[in-house]
């Protein structure tokens, strides 16, 4: 399995960059999913949804190192990404590729509707000129 490009040094960045950042490389590696599942390598695909699910199994820890150097952060929304972490890391020992793929995909969304992280992004640190 290929690592990502290495990240950013956290200790110095603030929780919203952290969530940000790692939104951002959830919907890159998103979109390289639905390429690489189009161009019908299944191994590939099954690949980038792991790395996927890493990035989320990794995210309350670098959000409590955040906090731990005096940073606030919602404790209801820390136990939200704790709950997507679990999710997570039950979806990448599972292997099932269902799990895998629709990791923090709200019930009934549609293809523009935006994942769980972006709306506790949304919830935390609402952008009134972007709606995400």
């Amino acid at each position: 399995m290929s690592e990502n490009k290495p990240e950013k040094s956290i200790s110095n960045q603030k929780p919203e960059e952290i969530l940000k950042s790692i939104a951002a490389q959830f919907q890159g590696i998103t979109s390289q999913c639905e390429e690489i599942y189009e161009a019908g390598d299944l191994n590939e695909y099954i690949q980038f949804l792991k790395i996927r699910a890493q990035l989320i199994i990794n995210l309350p820890q670098k959000i409590q190192k955040c906090v731990e150097r005096g940073e606030s952060f919602p404790e209801s929304k820390m136990e939200d990404l704790q709950f997507m972490a679990r999710t997570a890391e039950e979806a990448l020992k599972s292997g099932k590729v269902l799990m895998l793929g629709t990791l923090l995909t709200p019930l009934g969304s549609r293809e523009d509707t935006p994942n769980d992280l972006e709306i506790l992004i949304e919830e935390i640190y609402p952008n009134p000129e972007v709606s995400l």
